[in-house]
């Protein structure tokens, strides 16, 4: 007696709410006869059912096979119990089913799934016309493998994410980056009437990858990119072969805060490590502790680089804000000045350890004008002898013009004086026409080269008291920015708080999957 399986088969697919976790099982009923359309008797079959890419020949996609109780010749049997079927079984619309009753050929012809047992991906829907995935959990555009974040974008050219709204780009996350995104042109784009760009997150609040463009890129009325961080990085951006970071703002061009890291950290690895313009100030940055760093910069021309255009301006500009123990400025290494050097206070010292372990200090030597000087020894013999000038050292003097020659005799002599000045040596003498023959130690003071008649000149720029005024009204700015830049804070942070609420509310109504 033939078996056959009748073509009036029903597909159940229990499928849950909109973005509900699916259970991967297809409940499927059929109804076994004999050649003659009669039930066949009950008991156990072994049925094994296929899915193919063909309805002749083809690949086979997923199989298994299931021990059924049959029942006046109905039965059902839910596929998927023994072997789980893989995602990629319903990637394209053309699947057929293929049944086979223990011994006997495969039934014929295999049975087209319809529209129906597609909903089975409802969980992990795809769209690859459109580029467009959504794997266990994970949204992919551009990229079928999203692996690294609940929505992950690649774009080969143009732009990885566009959004404008209030913020244009919001993320949070609880153990990675808020906001991560890679293109070709902009890694992050985000437009708003507040903040442009708003992540926050452990690691990263935003991180954005721009191989050709821009890291991130973020344009707002309030701020252009905006990053908080607990204890990492506010914002962090790489570019190979541009700008690190690029934001203009009406307010801030950049703004960054960190309780325990670094408010903005930039690296290049060949342009800017941070560059950024704006109204009153390129960039702003408050540590708000101590261990913290306002504005950090690290790369391989200039970590932090600085440029001024107004008259009495700043290229980098540093204040102690008025507290005496504080340091306007700190360098660990060499400092290098190529121009004019100005120090408007009481003192220019060396601080030397001596043999205790202390420092002492050791003050600087001024003059009304510009001398350089050398030292030297002579050997007198018969009472004379000729110092040439260290033809190296001449060349930083102008010899030509009155220079001067300290002679101290390292012996006893009736006395000593210079004679036979020239722009390369001269003479040292015994006086009363002596005849000692010993040892002279000199020391020549001569006008640097082209300072000649340089004396006592004024200071220029601001004076000391314009600059304290300066710095007294810059710090009540920036404090007046910080007050600002903390509500804004506080602004955000009530938009954050009220976002969470309303995805909170939008789980509870299981529109979104939770985390």
């Amino acid at each position: 007696m033939r078996n056959k399986v009748v073509l009036a088969v029903v597909f159940l697919l229990w499928m849950g709410l909109a973005w509900a976790d699916t259970p991967q099982l297809i409940n499927f009923q059929g109804r076994l006869t004999d050649s003659l359309g009669n039930p066949v008797s009950n008991g156990a079959y072994s049925l094994r059912f296929r899915i193919y890419d063909d309805s002749l020949a083809g690949n086979i996609l997923w199989e298994e096979t299931d021990p059924v109780q049959v029942k006046s010749g109905l039965f059902t049997v839910l596929l998927g119990s023994t072997n789980s079927i893989p995602d990629s079984a319903f990637y394209s619309a053309n699947r057929w089913l293929g049944i086979k009753i223990g011994t006997n050929p495969e039934i014929t012809p295999r049975q087209r799934l319809a529209s129906v047992g597609y909903s089975y991906v409802s969980s992990q829907w795809n769209s690859a016309d459109s580029n467009l995935y959504r794997i266990k959990g994970k949204v992919g555009i551009g990229t079928s493998t999203p692996t690294f974040a609940k929505l992950e974008v690649v774009a080969s050219s143009g732009i990885g994410v566009f959004a404008s709204g209030s913020p244009g780009v919001y993320g949070t996350s609880s153990s990675g980056t808020g906001v991560f995104g890679e293109g070709s042109l902009y890694g992050l784009y985000g437009n708003s009437n507040g903040t442009g760009v708003f992540g926050t997150g452990p690691q990263y609040g935003v991180h954005g990858d721009g191989y050709n463009g821009t890291g991130v890129y973020g344009e707002g009325d309030t701020a252009g990119v905006s990053g908080q961080s607990i204890s990492g990085t506010g914002v962090r951006a790489l570019s190979y072969n541009g700008p690190g970071v690029v934001a203009s703002g009406s307010t801030y061009g950049v703004s960054g805060t960190s309780t325990g890291g670094t408010g903005v950290r930039g690296i290049s690895g060949s342009g800017y490590g941070v560059y950024a313009s704006g109204g009153p100030n390129g960039v702003v940055a408050y540590a708000t502790n101590s261990g913290g760093s306002a504005v950090y910069g690290s790369g391989v021309t200039y970590g932090v680089y600085g440029v001024a255009s107004a008259n009495n301006g700043s290229g980098v500009y540093g204040s102690n804000g008025g507290n005496p123990s504080t340091y306007a400025g700190y360098f660990v290494g060499t400092v290098y000045v190529a121009g004019d050097f100005y120090a408007v206070g009481t003192t220019k010292s060396a601080a030397v350890k001596v043999n205790n372990g202390e420092y002492r200090v050791l003050y600087a030597q001024e003059s009304p004008e510009n001398w350089f000087e050398d030292f030297g020894t002579a050997q007198l013999v018969n009472g004379q002898a000729t110092v040439n000038i260290d033809p190296l050292y001449a060349q930083t003097v102008n010899t030509a013009v009155t220079y001067y020659v300290f002679l101290t005799p390292e012996g006893d002599c009736q006395g000593l004086f210079v004679t036979g000045k020239t722009p390369a040596c001269f003479e040292v003498r015994e006086l009363q026409n002596g005849k000692s023959n010993l040892s002279v130690s000199y020391r020549i003071v001569a006008k640097r080269k082209g300072y000649e008649n340089v004396r006592l000149p004024k200071l220029p720029g601001l004076t000391p008291e314009e600059v304290q005024a300066k710095d007294v009204k810059l710090r009540a700015e920036m404090a007046k920015e910080n007050a600002g830049h903390l509500e804004e804070q506080a602004r955000m942070e009530q938009e954050r708080k009220k976002m969470e609420e309303e995805r909170t509310k939008m789980e509870q109504e299981c529109l979104l999957p939770k985390r």
